[in-house]
């Protein structure tokens, strides 16, 4: 018999695979309150959180409010629980993927129709 953590991460994991991020969101934030130093529900929750929002044009504003709402729900990860390193790294992730994602964002609305992807290489660093 499946164990009520067991159930739930499933849950997850199925309404991320079918599209529903909003859900899976909810379902691994849950699983973070039951299990706050198991790391893979953190990402979990990150790859639901920006599996949400797939770039399009026009949408980085949008990105960045999302990026301050999860960044505000790892603070109040950190404030219940000081001595858990898990929402740290969260918070060190999420500003890692964030800034990766709103700089891909705000090239495709504003550089791209102006610059060639080599340009983009060289402002990155790559080339």
């Amino acid at each position: 018999m499946m164990q009520p953590e067991e159930r739930l991460e499933s849950e997850a994991k199925l309404r991320l695979e079918v599209g529903d991020a909003a859900g899976a969101c909810a379902a691994f934030m849950r699983l973070v309150g039951h299990s706050p130093e198991q790391w893979a529900y953190h990402v979990g929750y990150l790859d639901a959180l920006f599996s949400s929002t797939q770039p399009k044009e026009g949408t980085w504003i949008e990105r960045a409010e999302l990026v301050a709402q999860a960044r505000n729900r790892s603070w109040q990860l950190q404030d219940a629980s000081p001595i858990s390193r898990a929402p740290y790294l969260l918070e060190l992730e999420l500003l890692k993927r964030s800034a990766a994602a709103l700089l891909l964002s705000f090239y495709n609305c504003l550089v791209y129709p102006y610059a060639s992807s080599f340009t983009f290489a060289l402002l990155l660093g790559i080339i």
